[in-house]
């Protein structure tokens, strides 16, 4: 009964009396009426209410006048009203409640839910109201002394429970009112319960009408936490309530109210600014979908989040299925589908079409990718939020298809520039203006699909100017920008939050000065904005800023660029970054965040990150990346912690002023005579490490982590020895020197990159044919199988039809070395010695002309990759070091 009444409520709730009846009359079975007599319905909704709750405490006259006046939209409060009404089926569960985005059996299934899963044994004690409108608790509180307090379901929240108090009002003394909690939902008792709840605010006294709370609830309390065990104190939750300055829970005009620390993220108050642990642990940048997790399944997915929930992360972007409900929204706008497949990239591009930065390359979108990126949706909300984290869901930022101008020509829509080197065929997006009422229109009809599809936990993301200069620097216009944009959310969902990216400021540094920055910002309520300064250890927005003028902020670390292979990290600059943002005068900081472009690279730097959104200072950097390798390998050899604390020292601490960690290494670079060099480090730390990680190899084989390090220190070293043979080769043209051309150029192509290559196909992590194998996954037929395969090899290597962004997505795998880095190589370096043996000059753009077609030959060359590794990984990795290892030294 219970299950059978989730899944079809119009069988087994709505006519749950009648059915019985009608089959006991010599009716078929499950044929449901068209309406049912209201106190039919009351006996289904008490049965099943009971079932649920394993009480004998149903609903009550009262409860059930509650429900009526809510069915009913009806003011009367007497139950005789309502014996001769009837319900209808889509009254019931297809139209909305008035000024609502869900359903009467919405509303109250969520309630059954709640009840179920987390204060079934407050129901029974008496202690939930619950079936109460804000008004009657007004009336009911006001007559009882300040403290006294209810609880009652939120008419606003599916699921969701309020505590109304009646209090004097901080604002003017001697004045009381009656104040009402955002409401709690499921996710945040998973994290600390209602009883524990009700002991925190020490401003509730008595549990309507004068019970002493502790009397009701202390037998529900945890108890307290143990004392420190071995140096460590064990972090404890407390909600918190500060003084506020607004009754209202909905802030306007900037003014600030409350949040409470764990619960609804609706509000602010600067009294929870700057506060550890982080009220915001976030995770994921929008581009980390195309460059990491576009073909990942769900295994894959269920890795990853479990990893979120190990590392405490509470705030990670869910983007993946989008496309499916933007089709549906463009159809019921009157599109074609040729308007949408000309519109919508490929997979491993959709992140810049979301952005509005390019459209239809890679594409079109199968119907069959759709139908998978919603299945995996679904099932990466269920476990996000099974674990309480609060999943950020996609918004309308005014990137539309071409199409929308033949069916609205009077729209205000901006065409846009080139994007990156792409020509307006397939970028120059379609803007439209915010403050034109078609935005208003789409932004609520698509959010309204998104809320109804995935739920809501009323935090959004949606960029505007992505790396696209606005068409106006005025203030006023930048203000209406993002309180239209910021108004089709809450045309949907009044509790919306609006979480942005801050790139914008410092990608386009020359447009986005104070004034407009602050105009963008405060066009919405203050605390209604969640800015993420995305690449704060390197460029902070925060601190010219004054603290985003007041709008909430959490303080990223952006890291890596394209999901680039290759060591790198600022350690220093994250060691201190946040707490500095923690000290800022006035600040405004809500949490910390982990945003890179890809991951599946650089582990340390994750893991340090997300351990500093738990402490209250500075780690010692030194101890604890010691501690982490002996937490990474289990063994306490002196030669790991010695080699980590080498490369914490160096490559993993950049210190160059506005550094980008973007992979520019000559060995993933088209070859030319311009290629950057530069190394922030010096190359003696890190082939010391190489060389203790050696040697500590024999005993730890069998540790896959060590085996992963193992592989990934001695590529490191091959990368930076492919430079020092790049300049010997650039030396050796240069002066004419074709003996010693022929000498680095051949160590390089027909030696260490075929090294490289076997080193990296020993290890399941470093193979091309696993990300290959995961795109053509996908597909149901041979042609989506080309089409994924086109879009995975693309996006690693020229990144465009014709190279637009060429190598900004580089890796260092097996198999992709061997068929792409090295062949440009060996064609680089026969040129060379070709023009040597003639006289005749370098040409760099015959050079380009020739080495496109190698690049776009590998990505139809139609070929299979092993997705198994192959060769003994330590074998492979003593014969490099024995080979290369006194090379390196000699060119220190």
């Amino acid at each position: 009964m219970p299950l059978l009444s989730l899944k079809y409520p119009k069988i087994v709730i709505f006519p749950y009396k009648t059915t019985v009846i009608n089959s006991a009359q010599g009716r078929v079975p499950f044929v449901v009426p068209d309406k049912v007599l209201w106190p039919q319905l009351c006996e289904a909704l008490d049965m099943k209410y009971k079932a649920e709750m394993h009480s004998g405490r149903g609903l009550s006259e009262d409860n059930l006048v509650f429900l009526a006046q809510k069915a009913f939209t009806s003011s009367s409060s007497n139950p005789e009203d309502y014996h001769n009404m009837t319900m209808s089926w889509a009254q019931f569960n297809r139209e909305s409640l008035p000024g609502r985005n869900f359903t009467f059996w919405q509303w109250f299934d969520g309630v059954v839910e709640l009840m179920k899963k987390h204060l079934k044994p407050h129901w029974n004690d008496g202690a939930i109201l619950g079936f109460v409108n804000k008004q009657q608790a007004q009336d009911m509180l006001m007559s009882k002394p300040n403290g006294t307090f209810l609880l009652r379901f939120s008419d606003s929240e599916i699921g969701g429970i309020t505590i109304a108090w009646v209090a004097e009002n901080p604002n003017k003394p001697g004045e009381r009112l009656v104040w009402n909690l955002l409401p709690y939902t499921t996710k945040d008792f998973s994290i600390r319960s209602l009883a524990d709840r009700i002991s925190d605010l020490n401003h509730l006294l008595f549990l309507y009408p004068d019970r002493p709370k502790d009397e009701v609830f202390a037998k529900y309390y945890t108890p307290p936490l143990s004392k420190a065990v071995d140096g460590y104190v064990k972090p404890q939750i407390k909600q918190v309530v500060p003084e506020f300055t607004t009754p209202n829970p909905e802030p306007s005009g900037g003014t600030p109210t409350f949040m409470d620390q764990t619960a609804s993220p609706s509000v602010t108050h600067p009294s929870n600014f700057g506060v550890y642990p982080s009220i915001f642990r976030y995770y994921q940048n929008v581009c980390t979908f195309s460059y990491s997790s576009v073909w990942w399944n769900w295994p894959r997915w269920e890795r990853e989040i479990d990893w979120m929930a190990l590392n405490g992360i509470n705030l990670p972007l869910a983007f993946t299925g989008q496309e499916a409900l933007w089709q549906e929204v463009y159809r019921a706008l009157g599109l074609n589908q040729s308007d949408i497949e000309e519109f919508f990239s490929g997979p491993a591009f959709l992140a810049w079409n979301r952005m509005g930065n390019m459209f239809k390359f890679g594409g079109p979108l199968p119907q069959s990718w759709h139908v998978n990126q919603l299945y995996l949706q679904f099932k990466i909300l269920e476990r996000m939020r099974s674990f309480g984290m609060i999943p950020v869901l996609p918004a309308f930022s005014g990137n539309i298809p071409k199409g929308i101008l033949r069916l609205y020509p009077e729209a205000n829509v901006t065409r846009l520039g080139p994007w990156a080197k792409f020509n307006c065929s397939l970028s120059c997006s379609y803007i439209l203006d915010p403050r034109d009422p078609l935005f208003l229109q789409i932004g609520s009809l698509y959010l309204s699909e998104v809320v109804k599809q995935f739920g809501t936990d009323h935090i959004y993301n949606t960029d505007t100017f992505n790396e696209m200069t606005p068409p106006s620097s005025d203030p006023a216009y930048l203000s209406a920008v993002s309180r239209s944009v910021f108004a089709s959310m809450t045309a949907v969902d009044p509790q919306a939050v609006w979480l942005m990216q801050g790139w914008l400021f410092f990608n386009d540094a020359a447009f986005w000065k104070p004034a407009q920055i602050q105009a963008l910002l405060h066009g919405v309520p203050l605390g209604r904005m969640i800015v993420l300064d995305l690449f704060a250890e390197t460029e902070p927005i925060f601190s010219y800023t004054e603290s985003f003028y007041g709008q909430p902020f959490i303080w990223c670390m952006l890291h890596n660029f394209g999901g680039n292979s290759g060591f790198f990290g600022t350690v220093e600059s994250i060691n201190s970054g946040p707490f500095k943002a923690l000290h800022f005068p006035n600040t405004t900081l809500v949490g910390i965040g982990i945003a890179p472009e890809g991951i599946e690279q650089n582990a340390v730097m994750y893991e340090l990150m997300s351990e500093l959104a738990w402490r209250k200072e500075p780690v010692n950097l030194s101890k604890w990346v010691s501690l982490y390798a002996t937490r990474r390998y289990g063994s306490t050899q002196e030669n790991l912690t010695a080699a980590w604390r080498l490369l914490f020292a160096s490559i993993y601490n950049c210190t160059v002023p506005h550094y980008r960690n973007h992979n520019h290494s000559p060995l993933v670079r088209r070859p030319s005579f311009h290629m950057n060099s530069e190394l922030w480090y010096d190359p003696a730390d890190l082939y010391k490490a190489w060389k203790l990680i050696i040697e500590a190899a024999p005993s730890l084989m069998s540790k896959e982590t060590f085996r992963y390090d193992l592989v990934d220190v001695t590529r490191q070293a091959l990368e930076v020895l492919t430079t020092s043979f790049y300049q010997d080769i650039a030396d050796a043209f240069q002066n004419h020197k074709l003996q010693e051309l022929l000498t680095a150029g051949g160590v390089l192509v027909y030696d260490l990159l075929p090294e490289l290559n076997r080193l990296l196909s020993s290890d399941r992590h470093f193979l091309l044919g696993t990300w290959l194998e995961q795109a053509r996954s996908f597909a149901l037929n041979e042609e989506e199988a080309k089409l994924y395969d086109m879009n995975a090899r693309n996006q690693l290597t020229l990144w465009g039809p014709s190279g637009e962004i060429l190598d900004y997505a580089n890796k260092q795998w097996g198999g992709l070395i061997e068929d792409y880095y090295a062949q440009r190589w060996g064609l680089f370096i026969n040129m060379l010695v070709e023009c040597l043996d003639s006289g005749q000059p370098f040409k760099q753009d015959v050079f380009h002309q020739a080495v496109f077609q190698v690049e776009k030959g590998f990505i139809y060359n139609g070929r299979k990759y092993p997705t198994k590794p192959h060769g003994d990984t330590y074998e492979i990795a003593y014969k490099i070091f024995l080979k290369y290892y006194p090379q390196a030294l000699k060119r220190l």
